[in-house]
């Protein structure tokens, strides 16, 4: 719950008299939804409310009064005599106003409009809400964007309101400065902004111009995979998984030594999943001793790395989609492109725009695969802040490592040596997962299950073969993502381990 806070507006005294600036995206803890002023008061004692939805702050503009602010525990009261200084006041206190001067005049700002059935009129009524709040059950989201989006709310309010002065809605400024800042923190030469995360994959494979190609991936990719080879009518193999969840690279040398001689340019396209990577040293080998071309599914993997190298950068092209989910997400759909081949940058800018760089000159067949200003924008804004909560999530992820109890039934999947992982998710590998889930859902806790079936099992890829999968069989029943984002406390984090230690305490032996 939050607490009374001072806020100081600025004052300044020139030849227009004494002025007060009240300026909302800079001194305000919430948007301005309601103002109104209180005068001709008297020396009746008013107030007497709290508010379940609207936040307030009260400023004297003119003489002085005394608020006293309760909330349910204690009594706090403060003399406001000053036009420039008003009190926050957080939902769930009671207040009261009295003794005003004769000159007193009170300006409210509200963050909520008027609705009387937001108050609360009995002090009754008050105590019995405030002490339910202040006792309500932990529960703990599997993942929430609410107090992320609150931190940069106004930051992005105001790129928004200069994008729409400026008339600059799609391929603008603010996407080639995107491009310009996702380029230098990957330490990439190119990267070119699309409209999402599949539409990188599509125009990466076809940049690569390659006239008979087929796709290698491991069988626990996201359905975007397929889906772009469906689309673009490429088959595609898939290789099996590892004890670490990823592309077996054991596997994937026994099938291109044992297809050495295709008809096919095989395009290794890797999925770095849950932030985590295969070791790319020998991944890089196998490239260069089987010729083949690497792409990285670098959807969950914004600012994890391999031995200092950013994943998305060893390949000939690195895929990133900014789903609003991801460690860097933006406020609907977003995808990119990195590249250090001068070729494949060129093409891709092409086919993003219908297949042209200057306006009516079209040099190939594209598409309208473009990025909205806006999101270009926003994602300006959060890439300041991406390994900041990378690093939060660490933290969090090492409170885990820490704290769980393993056994035979319950492992955590472990760090990888050589990659620092964005920690994009946390798994667990349960043998009876369903149960487990049950229990911390049980205990308010949200847990999901990525992916709840492999996309081959599914209806529409039916039709898929799929052979040599051992471990994908094996683990696809198995895994459990836990909480994980990057404002979820430490205290939760610690109550999810005790409920699981609680949990394999009972019920695993």
């Amino acid at each position: 719950m939050n607490k009374p806070l001072y806020i100081i507006f600025k004052k300044n005294t020139d030849i227009r008299g004494s002025l007060t600036a009240i300026e909302s995206d800079i001194e305000l803890p919430f948007d301005i939804k309601r103002i109104f002023y209180i005068s001709k008061l008297d020396d009746i004692e008013r107030g007497y409310h709290a508010h379940r939805k609207c936040e307030q702050i009260i400023i004297p503009i003119s003489g002085s009064f005394r608020l006293i602010l309760d909330n349910g525990i204690e009594e706090q009261e403060f003399l406001l005599d000053k036009s420039h200084i008003g009190i926050y006041i957080p939902l769930f206190h009671w207040l009261k106003m009295k003794d005003f001067s004769k000159d007193c005049i009170i300006l409210v700002i509200c963050s909520y409009k008027y609705d009387e059935a937001e108050y609360i009129r009995d002090y009754s009524v008050f105590l019995h809400e405030n002490n339910k709040l202040r006792n309500s059950i932990i529960n703990i989201n599997n993942f929430s964007l609410k107090t992320q989006t609150n931190t940069i709310k106004r930051e992005v309010i105001h790129k928004i309101e200069n994008i729409i002065d400026k008339n600059e809605f799609t391929m603008g400024h603010d996407v080639l400065e995107f491009e310009e800042n996702f380029s230098k923190y990957n330490n990439t030469l190119h990267c070119i902004a699309v409209s999402n995360g599949c539409s990188a994959l599509k125009i990466a494979i076809k940049s690569l111009n390659l006239t008979s190609m087929k796709v290698l991936t491991q069988a626990n990719t996201y359905v975007a995979v397929p889906l772009t080879c469906e689309e673009l009518n490429i088959p595609y193999e898939l290789i099996d998984i590892d004890d670490n969840l990823l592309l077996d690279l054991n596997k994937l040398e026994t099938y291109l030594i044992k297809n050495k001689d295709s008809v096919y340019t095989f395009i290794v396209l890797v999925v770095h999943l849950y932030g985590n990577c295969v070791n790319m040293d020998r991944l890089m080998e196998m490239k260069k001793t089987y010729n083949f071309k690497l792409i990285e599914d670098s959807a969950q993997a914004h600012g994890s790395t391999y031995k200092n190298q950013k994943l998305g950068t060893f390949g000939d092209l690195g895929c990133f989609s900014f789903y609003p989910s991801k460690n860097l997400g933006s406020f609907g759909e977003g995808g990119a492109i990195v590249t250090n081949n001068d070729l494949y940058n060129k093409y891709c800018r092409l086919y993003r725009n219908y297949g042209s760089i200057e306006k009516y000159k079209w040099e190939i067949i594209g598409a309208n695969e473009r990025m909205h200003n806006i999101q270009g924008g926003i994602l300006n804004i959060k890439l300041k802040y991406l390994d900041e909560w990378n690093f939060n999530r660490k933290k969090l992820a090492n409170i885990y490592f820490e704290t769980i109890k393993e056994n035979d039934k319950l492992k955590i999947l472990k760090p990888i040596d050589g990659c620092d992982s964005n920690i994009h998710l946390f798994i667990l590998i349960v043998e009876d997962r369903d149960k487990l889930k049950q229990y911390l859902e049980e205990n308010n806790i949200q847990c999901a299950i990525h992916y709840p079936k492999p996309f081959y099992q599914t209806e529409a890829y039916k039709h898929v073969i799929v052979n040599n999968c051992d471990n994908m069989d094996y683990f696809k029943d198995k895994l459990l993502t836990l909480p994980i984002y990057p404002e979820l406390s430490e205290e939760n984090v610690k109550f999810v381990c005790e409920k699981i230690n609680s949990y394999t305490d009972k019920f695993i032996i």
